[in-house]
């Protein structure tokens, strides 16, 4: 939650004199799947795993539009920004003082956790003295507060920029899930650009529409194309 990349924990150590030791982190196994898919190199499990990933997104939508945490003594909303605000209120403020198993419960319930998980974690939490999920679990509950988001945009008609109503919409959305990991998001995305500035930290992150940078990379490149001295 600092803005700084996850980097694989598997690492080796090396002293590089005067007693400074140094350390190198191996690629995880994700980012050598990237770059293999990259290069046009899939595997028959690239796609079941692709097509699993899409499907786990695309039947959550129900559960995320069914949810009863959405709009309760709402106020009216008719923004993404009055959305987004609701949203905060209701992880940061309302399931922070009441109801704080309930949302924990729920979370479980979200994503699937298996009883044997489940005993692990309330029994954790119970012992952490029932802390709000905020505090609990920060990553957690910054990903619910996404999915909120998204449930009370979709319930109140707040969104209504060109290009929501695609069927990908949530999983555009869930590329939001990386903010807090980057100090710059790119992307040319519409929902991207109309929804991510809502959730980026001003003072620490920027976002870069992605056909300006890549204007800007093309002029770049001219550039030294045209002065092979530099």
């Amino acid at each position: 939650m600092s803005y700084k990349p996850l980097v694989n924990p598997t690492h080796s150590s090396f002293e590089e004199g005067k007693g400074k030791i140094g350390a190198i982190f191996k690629r995880s196994e994700p980012v050598e799947k990237i770059e293999r898919c990259a290069k046009g190199e899939f595997l028959s499990t690239d796609y079941q795993e692709a097509s699993e990933w899409r499907n786990n997104f695309i039947n959550a939508i129900p559960m995320l539009l069914q949810t009863n945490l959405n709009l309760n003594n709402a106020p009216k909303i008719d923004t993404p920004e009055e959305a987004k605000d609701w949203a905060v209120y209701l992880m940061h403020q309302f399931y922070k003082n009441n109801n704080r198993g309930y949302m924990l419960r729920y979370t479980l319930d979200r994503f699937g956790v298996t009883a044997e998980h489940r005993k692990i974690i309330m029994r954790r939490w119970k012992d952490s003295g029932g802390l709000a999920l905020v505090d609990f679990a920060p990553y957690t509950s910054y990903v619910i507060l996404i999915e909120l988001f998204f449930s009370i945009g979709i319930s109140a008609k707040a969104f209504n920029f060109k290009g929501w109503n695609r069927p990908t919409n949530f999983i555009d959305l869930t590329y939001l899930y990386y903010l807090p990991f980057t100090e710059v998001f790119i992307s040319g995305d519409n929902v991207h650009k109309n929804l991510a500035p809502l959730f980026i930290d001003t003072a620490n992150q920027k976002f870069i529409d992605g056909n300006n940078i890549k204007s800007d990379l093309n002029r770049l490149t001219d550039y030294y194309l045209n002065h092979p001295d530099l």
